[in-house]
């Protein structure tokens, strides 16, 4: 009899001991699917970053970022379509890209602050994340700029030894020839004017481009700490992998 109930107390025992692992087994698998961030540690993988982050941010902020992610697209398409031309349109197309970039920070910068948003751990990363892709955008477009404004001194360049050479050779000429070859020389003028001035606003913009990518890159910088400094281990373990890509970027 007390062979029985010894092994009665035993399998009880045994029955307490499973339900205990079984319910610490659905804690850390509830722990590790809600806290499992690997797919934030790949900022270059577009796809997996943003699937981490929808995966993880509260279903009242999916919208929001969702429309913040594809304001940021849209504009990263009009700089892939982008167009080394020499023209006004392309530089107003240059100023409207700039005043996007400052509405979409204007927008990071509102929901980061809102109160009425449950401000957790994915949803800083995801604001993190559009503040990122937003610098590399504007970026982006600043190389392309330059590029233009390079190209737009080497236009100058040519056009001035074209008037330069002509001016050169309607000192050997007289009468029609002189007269025709002067006309030609205007109109020249007129071009080279209109590149120079062309070159001096995108030579402006250049420069606001520079400031701008400076500036996002500091708000960036900030978000980025924020998280690292509230997070504890998490937020530490996070900015250590951030510093890790930019590093292997660099080299």
């Amino acid at each position: 009899m007390d062979i029985v109930k010894i092994m009665l107390v035993m399998i009880a025992l045994l029955v307490f001991v499973l339900i205990i692992v079984v319910l610490l087994a659905r804690r850390n698998s509830s722990k590790k699917g809600t806290h499992d961030d690997r797919e934030f540690y790949d900022l270059d993988d577009d796809t997996t970053y943003r699937r981490g982050v929808y995966n993880q941010v509260r279903a009242e902020f999916k919208p929001y970022l969702e429309e913040l992610y594809r304001s940021i697209d849209e504009l990263r398409l009009r700089v892939d379509r982008y167009r080394n031309e020499l023209n006004q349109a392309q530089y107003e197309s240059m100023l409207d890209i700039l005043r996007n970039a400052d509405m979409i920070e204007k927008k990071i910068r509102d929901y980061w602050n809102n109160q009425k948003f449950q401000r957790d751990f994915s949803f800083y990363i995801g604001l993190h994340y559009a503040s990122h892709l937003l610098a590399g955008t504007i970026k982006e477009e600043q190389q392309k700029i330059k590029n233009t404004f390079v190209s737009c001194k080497r236009k100058q360049d040519e056009w001035g030894n074209k008037i330069s050479s002509a001016q050169r050779q309607q000192e050997r000429f007289t009468g029609e020839q002189r007269r025709k070859l002067s006309k030609e020389i205007g109109d020249m003028c007129k071009i080279h004017k209109s590149i120079s001035v062309l070159k001096g606003q995108i030579g402006a913009v250049n420069s606001r481009y520079n400031e701008r990518v400076t500036q996002q890159n500091i708000e960036t910088g900030k978000r980025r700490d924020y998280i690292a400094n509230n997070f504890g281990d998490r937020g530490q373990r996070w900015k250590e992998r951030c510093k890790q890509r930019a590093y292997l970027r660099k080299s």
